[in-house]
């Protein structure tokens, strides 16, 4: 995720446009809208504006930005204004939607979060042998900015922190995040050892300030390490991760 962000952006000859954040559904970790900055140095200042995530396309070749539709301007109706807390609440994601001609994807969401949150409880119990319940991610009925995402603890079923979130990997073609990389027994960022978790797994309170995760930190190992999986902390195949959702029970493809 944080290779998207400061990324330039061709649009449609405007110059000086760069991704200056995405908005992503912490639940289901649907990426909806990405934040765009216009005249901005180093990433500050100048003017934000978010667009439809599926707006934003890469060229295959040479891996470059670009927002190719037309019928997209840079007008009062996509200007952006950061919260404070960094959440854009629901009627905010209903209201541009509908101004944008977009299918409300985040109620779409929703509505299959139920179903998700057993399935993925059952792969858990399963995998880790604990018999617990999952904590359940209820309530969170808004968009987070995802730079608020990096660097948060993450609390066990015996509600000690067993490590952080370093980074996120995505999946272009359906706009989700699908991994999160956990940082377990790391020293200012250094030594420690990584694990890939499907988003899924991770369960976030209803008041949005806590990340959890059904596991102690006796039974993380249960959790791909990344260095078992010949993975250059860049790229993954999407067989690999594909591989990490079966191995859990979990259909890629949920929420």
């Amino acid at each position: 995720m944080d290779r998207l962000t400061g990324q330039d952006v061709d649009f449609q000859g405007e110059k000086d446009i760069e991704v200056s954040d995405l908005l992503v559904d912490p639940v289901t970790g649907n990426i909806l809208f990405v934040v765009v900055s216009s005249d901005s140095v180093l990433g500050l200042g100048g003017d934000q504006y978010v667009l439809p995530f599926d707006s934003l396309k890469i060229h295959a070749q040479s891996r470059q930005l670009a927002i190719n539709d037309k019928s997209i301007t840079l007008d009062d109706n996509t200007a952006y204004a950061p919260k404070r807390n960094g959440r854009w609440g629901s009627e905010e994601v209903a209201t541009y939607c509908a101004t944008a001609g977009k299918k409300n994807l985040m109620k779409e969401s929703r509505n299959k979060l139920e179903e998700m949150q057993q399935m993925v409880a059952n792969a858990i119990d399963k995998v880790t042998d604990t018999g617990s319940k999952k904590t359940e991610a209820m309530g969170l009925e808004c968009l987070v900015e995802s730079h608020r995402l990096y660097n948060r603890e993450v609390y066990g079923a015996d509600n000690n922190v067993i490590g952080e979130l370093s980074g996120f990997l995505v999946d272009l073609d359906e706009a989700k995040i699908k991994l999160a990389i956990l940082d377990h027994g790391a020293l200012w960022g250094l030594m420690g050892s990584q694990y890939l978790i499907p988003w899924q797994a991770l369960g976030i309170d209803q008041q949005g300030k806590r990340i959890v995760l059904d596991v102690n930190e006796d039974n993380l190992d249960k959790f791909s390490k990344a260095d078992e999986l010949d993975w250059n902390g860049s790229i993954l195949p999407k067989a690999k991760a594909r591989d990490i959702y079966t191995n859990y029970e979990i259909d890629y493809t949920a929420g």
